[in-house]
């Protein structure tokens, strides 16, 4: 790996970290959202300081330049996390599909029970 980019993971990784960290303290992000990307952050760093690590695994699989390898393994680590997320989206599309049902079927319980007063 040139020295261009490590320099460059090291820095995006930095500047994503300190973002984080604001939007966290701001609370527009939990804890627990965050993780993944400091976690990610913290990946990137270590493969910039020690870019052994990636030219090792890159000669195991088979891969001549270890710049894709690293490239390949962020494109997959970011695909299975974009899954990860269309999952949860689609839970909380089902509940919130599910509560609105339950809170117009309330409402209708109560219109229907205040005709029948008058």
């Amino acid at each position: 790996m040139t020295i261009e980019l490590r320099l460059l993971l090291f820095l995006g990784a930095l500047f994503t970290t300190i973002y984080i960290g604001f939007e966290v303290k701001k609370g527009r992000i939990d804890i627990e959202h965050s993780l993944f990307w400091v976690l990610f952050s913290f990946g990137l760093v270590i493969l910039s300081i020690f870019p052994k690590i990636v030219i090792f695994f890159s000669s195991i699989v088979g891969i001549q330049s270890p710049t894709n390898f690293l490239f390949l393994v962020m494109i997959f680590v970011l695909f299975i996390k974009d899954f990860s997320m269309s999952k949860s989206f689609s839970k909380i599309e089902k509940k919130n599909k599910e509560l609105t049902q339950k809170i117009a079927l309330e409402k209708k319980s109560e219109a229907e029970k205040r005709n029948k007063e008058f």
